[in-house]
């Protein structure tokens, strides 16, 4: 029921090669088109035209009283605890929590 095709020219004791020379060659152009482009295409950075916003009045989080961004709490070896670091108690770094969980 089955039927085995077998080549005339070919043992099969054999293993084929591969030419991969045609394929770094499509390789090889396609990355020098690339290239190419890219090297065109880009304009030198003081070419490049940008417009930053101005600052306004209220954008300064220390003017707006917002407190920092970063909470630094320090526990030493002695037990004491640090804020930003100032000496502190527990009670005191409970208190602050709150102001940076916003």
């Amino acid at each position: 029921m089955f039927m085995r095709f077998h080549s005339r020219n070919q043992n099969l004791g054999e293993i084929p090669e591969v030419d991969i020379t045609p394929m770094l060659n499509v390789v090889m152009v396609v990355l020098a088109f690339f290239v190419i482009v890219s090297t065109t295409l880009t304009t030198p950075p003081g070419e490049l035209p940008i417009s930053l916003p101005t600052p306004s009045e209220g954008d300064d989080p220390e003017s707006t009283g917002d407190p920092p961004i970063a909470l630094r709490v320090n526990l030493e070896a002695n037990d004491v605890l640090t804020i930003d670091g100032k000496p502190t108690d527990r009670a005191t770094l409970i208190a602050k929590l709150p102001e940076f969980c916003k």
